[in-house]
């Protein structure tokens, strides 16, 4: 029997803990989580999980995916979910969970110029080939359908709408995953299958030996045959992965959650929207939030991201300014009135990180004994499954799940797309100074004699 430890229970970490323990094969599992029970609560925006915040990652939709593994990667997931609910809904050890909608079928909206725009083709042709319904509206039809949040599209504008999981659209799984009732539904389906979730206790180092992987946390070691590390933000501190090459971008994101309802404007059935007109409001929106009552929109405006090179960085307090742009790229994307959104918006944050280049997920082993998995938080929700399932094989030394997906998430194509820039230095390291003495200006080194 395999011995198997993960390291990190957000959705990577858990979904990983789902295929292997969902294989025919024997293994022993130990799932480490840093964070107490309670941060798998839902209602905190600022939790260090990206997925619990106001991630758009938490929308299932095929229109953006790609093909063939990428689609693969999305089924997965919404194939999850799936089980899960039937657990929720007949299985008394769930009880905690009773009556808890997991999925929540909800639209997809991609705006554009014009029918030529390459991001409309590409969303469009890769709709048809899934088999899963969508529509091409006109501007003015999508003002039509969704009434107030989108006034600002030009009626000659286009869009290709995906339309929401039903039964009448079986290949479509376009909605909203309620992101912490599903991580919640996870932790009880692991301990029903025998996997120990060891929260609240933090890995403090990973090592490779010849005997398989030893993990230490706290005062224990413990040798398995496998570790797989999927510890979000945390993996850019791991010397496992600054070893391996692997490079990553923390960005902060400033969440507004829009009370329409309060403002009078009627929401219901606005689809996730990314993107659109007009230029300078870029940005994702959704509605449907779990967390927050019916009539709010979360808006997570382009120009409020803010790319960081530090965790105190990345999980600092939102700033005025920030709050700033964002409130003006939301008045320009709803055509609302800057106070009155100021009034009716509670502003959170969330993390994202990703590889330097793109976004890009990584599921590789990077060393004898040691897996990877994560990196893409911004998108990483909706194919968690699937790349779990990648992740799983890989720890037990089984073939790859679907032709082509260690090639496709592998170490060596997240190096060719980080080679691309230079690397980022610290900016401690390079910041000017007005020295005197130093033997290189620009820089401060006192141990040569340099004066700051």
């Amino acid at each position: 029997m395999k011995k198997i430890a993960i390291i990190g229970g957000g959705l990577a970490g858990l979904s990983t803990a789902y295929a292997a323990a969902n294989t025919q094969e024997p293994v022993s599992i130990t799932l480490f989580e840093k964070g107490a029970d309670s941060s798998y609560q839902a209602g905190n925006d600022d939790s260090h999980r990206a997925s619990l915040g106001g991630s758009a990652a938490r929308v299932v939709r095929l229109s953006g995916a790609g093909e063939g593994v990428g689609e693969w990667n999305v089924r997965q997931t919404k194939a999850m979910i799936d089980v899960l609910q039937k657990q929720v809904d007949t299985n008394p050890a769930f009880a905690a969970l009773a009556g808890t909608q997991l999925f929540h079928p909800e639209a997809s909206v991609l705006v554009a110029a014009s029918a030529e725009d390459k991001s409309y083709v590409k969303t469009r042709d890769s709709l048809k080939r899934s088999g899963a319904a969508y529509s091409e509206v006109s501007g003015a039809e999508l003002k039509s359908r969704y009434p107030h949040v989108y006034e600002t599209v030009a009626d000659n504008a286009v869009a290709v709408i995906e339309e929401p999981f039903s039964q009448s659209n079986a290949k479509g799984v376009c909605g909203v995953m309620d992101a912490a009732a599903v991580m919640q539904a996870l932790k009880i389906h692991l301990q029903q299958k025998g996997v120990a979730i060891r929260s609240g206790e933090e890995v403090t180092a990973v090592n490779d030996v010849p005997a398989g992987a030893q993990v230490t946390a706290g005062e224990v070691t413990e040798t398995f045959d496998r570790a797989v590390l999927a510890t979000g933000q945390w993996l850019s501190q791991s010397p496992n992965a600054k070893k391996a090459g692997i490079q990553t971008r923390l960005d902060r994101v400033v969440v507004m959650d829009i009370d329409f309802k309060a403002m009078g404007l009627e929401t219901k059935g606005v689809p996730f929207s990314k993107g659109g007109n007009p230029e300078g409001a870029a940005g994702a929106f959704y509605t449907h939030s779990p967390d927050s009552a019916e009539g709010h929109v979360k808006f997570l405006p382009a120009v409020a991201t803010k790319s960081v090179q530090t965790l105190s960085g990345l999980q600092a307090p939102i700033t005025d300014a920030e709050k700033e742009d964002a409130l003006d790229a939301a008045a320009k994307r709803f055509a609302l009135d800057k106070e009155t959104l100021r009034a009716n918006t509670k502003f959170s944050s969330c993390a994202y990180t990703c590889p330097r280049v793109e976004e890009k997920v990584l599921v590789a082993p990077i060393s004898e004994h040691v897996s990877v998995i994560g990196l893409d938080s911004s998108g990483f929700a909706r194919t968690a499954a699937g790349h779990g399932l990648i992740a799983a094989h890989q720890a037990l030394g089984l073939q790859e799940p679907y032709a082509g997906a260690n090639q496709a998430f592998g170490l060596e194509g997240h190096k060719e797309l980080v080679s691309r820039l230079p690397v980022i230095e610290d900016p401690a390291k390079t910041a000017p100074h007005k020295c005197h003495g130093c033997p290189k200006a620009g820089t401060c080194d006192k141990s040569k004699g340099g004066i700051a």
